[in-house]
């Protein structure tokens, strides 16, 4: 029988894992149907950025991937393998930082672009400038479980530095992504 230990970490982690190969076929449709559709009328920048973000999202995959796989199969029935994470864990909120910057500052550029008064710009610069402070978190995140060797009976220090990492981080995820999506609505309405 499993044990407490294996039920709480091991079902989470394998769903996780899941739920991220799911996405990872979602994005792939939507990179199939961009690439055969839009790419030929974008600028070489926006598609490197498209094809850079894909790669992320599927190199994250295959560190989620590695990290389940080493926790749920290499070490099957060895509680201390969900202890002790793998190396691979770690990567994870660095690159959902970056992945989400990157979307955050394409938007508050398109948002540049179509809004030609002082509030919609002054909103796209605080938009840029609060996606750079996530990504700032999310290695701050990321930096502070690597010293605590990727150790989960440590996720109490964790925990305590993300008081200050990761709720900055949340909130300005969602700040963020809420003001694009208020601003995008108000640039389109017309005048």
């Amino acid at each position: 029988m499993a044990s407490e230990l294996e039920l709480t970490l091991a079902g989470p982690l394998f769903i996780g894992a899941i739920l991220v190969w799911a996405l990872l076929g979602s994005l792939t449709i939507q990179l199939y149907d961009y690439h055969n559709t839009s790419r030929s009328s974008d600028r070489l920048s926006i598609q490197i950025l498209v094809y850079t973000v894909f790669l992320v999202e599927l190199l994250q995959t295959i560190l989620i991937t590695h990290t389940s796989w080493t926790a749920l199969i290499a070490n099957f029935g060895n509680d201390s393998a969900l202890i002790s994470t793998p190396w691979s864990s770690a990567t994870t909120p660095i690159l959902n930082g970056f992945v989400s910057a990157s979307v955050q500052c394409f938007f508050a550029w398109r948002v540049w672009q179509l809004t030609h008064t002082n509030i919609g710009r002054s909103v796209a610069i605080l938009i840029v400038v609060v996606a750079f402070m996530q990504l700032a978190s999310a290695a701050a995140v990321t930096a502070e479980y690597v010293l605590l060797n990727r150790d989960y009976t440590k996720l109490p220090a964790l925990s305590r530095a993300a008081d200050v990492n990761n709720t900055p981080w949340f909130w300005v995820s969602s700040h963020t992504d809420s003001r694009l999506g208020l601003l995008g609505v108000w640039s389109a309405t017309p005048s």
